[in-house]
């Protein structure tokens, strides 16, 4: 592919996209997707190729003329932009890259193979023992020939964990390689560890760390948890019960964080599977530094068997949270599971979960909203449940006595869009105040109507701010209007005592005047102190909270974006 200086080269222009970008002190780091291809080669393991570029600019001293930023450093990495995070200054990038492997590793690790003809079937441990011999050796070949494929487009090569060779106990108590045929040597995911203050724009004296995994992750959802000193990534698996059916579960891998440095570390393994990031939560223990405890919920979806002419459900879905401990000072150890909570909600499947210190809010589609506590890492516990009308909830912690639940309602106060065909209802959104200081029986607190659905469908759009207990959320420009226009503030100033009578929370004020453009940011809000900077359509402007007055205000337009 073409050479790029800037996220904005009109030779790029169509062929970039920006997937992330992250404010450090005196830089904006800006992550980048391209398209770019290696040269046709029957030989090539790497597939849908997909690169990501790293464009770090200086913020140091901001031009007041509109002029470009200094470019700082430019870097090309190898794969798809998944996630990222900025910690401190340094930043840390996953990607993913799809590989093309399998005629290699059916001939090998099929039980129907020759080879391995004599021995017990896919779950035995003889099967397994040598599959994971040979698999052994494919691994490190593959990964050699991976790293002289990225090195062809200037890419530097990738240290590829042995981790991944690592056996694991199953639930079952059985020792087993994770990547069994469906599975192994599918994608590589490689994690990238750099200081963002280094200058360097041709990218030749850029230092950062590389770490390779061969692994599969979910593409309907964000597996990647981080905390200061970790990064743990969750992989679906699935493994076959003595009754035919199949159980699903998770493989977790985890990596140390050290500054700019960052280094695949331990495994492990639960049941179910997450719902995304937000199921995930690392805490330090207090007795030893050294150990962090990954706590973790997870879903086992209802299992089906073949009866001979139909098929049938065999199991519900249930839910389960897990403890398990990371060793930071001993690398290649498997996670230990120390605590675990299992079949509760049987029916239910998670769709919502959120951590605050030491107690989990866990929503299922039944509708309860369950509490639990973890001041007891070995003893995880359930403390109670209660119900809030509506549907499509989201639980937003504010303190340790008060939750935000978001909910969606039919508005039967509008009747909606109405078509020859059918008829569109109009939503609104019911955000009721609890306190759960006693989780056997949490009280309502305060509540407010808010129109349309943008915060349900998208929890980032809405936000609360604690230094002035604020909550803004996107606002429609009439009742009936459904294109946004700006934001609603309310305040949520309250007792946290509070027990008596709901009060109705009312609109501060309103930040309007936020106009579209054919390329346009999605609804944003960023506190600053006493002043909320908000970004909508092409329009980014700041306003003062206590006075309701604007700061500033930009648009930019269209063809810049």
């Amino acid at each position: 592919g073409d050479a790029v200086e800037s996220p904005t080269d009109s030779r790029s222009r169509n062929r970039m996209s920006i997937s992330n970008f992250f404010l450090g002190k005196n830089q904006i780091t800006v992550i980048v997707k391209s398209d770019l291809s290696l040269k046709s080669r029957s030989e090539n393991y790497i597939q849908g190729y997909r690169q990501t570029r790293v464009f770090v600019y200086d913020i140091s001293d901001m031009p007041s003329d509109a002029t470009e930023l200094e470019l700082l450093t430019r870097k090309d990495l190898q794969g798809s932009f998944k996630s990222g995070k900025m910690i401190g200054e340094n930043v840390h990038i996953v990607t993913s890259s799809s590989l093309r492997v399998g005629e290699v590793l059916e001939k090998t690790l099929s039980p129907n193979e020759a080879l391995l003809q004599g021995k017990k079937d896919a779950t035995g441990d003889d099967y397994m023992s040598e599959a994971n011999e040979m698999l052994s050796i494919k691994a490190h070949s593959i990964s050699k020939e991976i790293n002289n494929q990225i090195k062809e487009i200037g890419i530097e090569p990738v240290d590829i964990a042995t981790i991944s060779q690592m056996l694991i106990q199953s639930p079952n108590n059985t020792d087993v390689p994770w990547f069994t045929s469906f599975a192994v040597l599918k994608n590589l995911i490689i994690t990238y560890s750099f200081a963002s203050d280094q200058h360097s724009p041709d990218g030749a004296n850029f230092t950062m760390s590389q770490s390779g995994i061969f692994l599969s992750t979910p593409d309907y959802t964000n597996p990647f948890y981080y905390s200061d000193k970790s990064i743990v990534i969750a992989s679906e698996a699935y493994e076959e019960n003595e009754d035919g059916s199949w159980s699903d579960i998770t493989a977790l891998i985890s990596l140390t964080l050290d500054g700019p440095q960052s280094q695949f570390h331990s495994n492990g393994i639960v049941r179910g599977s997450p719902l995304n990031q937000s199921s995930m939560n690392l805490g330090t223990s207090a007795l030893n530094s050294s150990f962090e405890y990954l706590r973790i919920a997870t879903t086992t979806w209802g299992r089906w068997i073949f009866d001979g002419q139909f098929w049938k459900q065999n199991d519900e879905s249930t839910n389960h949270v897990s403890v398990l401990t990371i060793n930071s000072s001993k690398r290649g150890l498997q996670m230990e599971k120390v605590g675990h909570l299992d079949d509760f909600d049987v029916g239910g499947r998670m769709i919502g979960c959120v951590y605050h210190k030491n107690h989990c809010y866990i929503l299922t589609e039944n509708d309860p909203i369950y509490i639990l506590d973890f001041s007891n890492h070995t003893a995880p516990e359930l403390l109670g449940n209660f119900t809030v009308p509506g549907k499509q909830k989201y639980i937003q912690p504010i303190n340790d006595t008060l939750i935000i639940i978001i909910s969606q309602e039919i508005d039967k106060r509008n009747e909606g869009w109405e078509y020859p065909w059918f008829k569109t209802p109009l939503f609104k959104l019911q955000v009721s105040m609890f306190n759960v200081a006693n989780s056997k029986n949490p009280i309502l607190v305060g509540s407010l109507n808010q129109s349309g659905a943008e915060a349900i469908y998208d929890h980032e759009s809405f936000r609360y701010m604690p230094e002035s207990n604020m909550l803004i959320f996107p606002s429609q420009c009439t009742v009936k209007d459904p294109y946004l226009c700006g934001f609603d503030v309310y305040d949520l100033s309250i007792d946290e005592s509070a027990t008596t009578i709901p009060t109705t929370f009312t609109k501060a004020f309103q930040i309007l005047n936020h106009d579209s453009c054919r390329n346009s940011f999605p609804p944003r809000s960023l506190g600053f102190g006493d002043n909320v900077t908000t970004l909508m359509g092409c329009t980014v402007k700041s306003t003062n909270i206590p006075s309701e007055k604007e700061m500033w205000m930009f648009r930019i337009e269209s063809q810049a974006i």
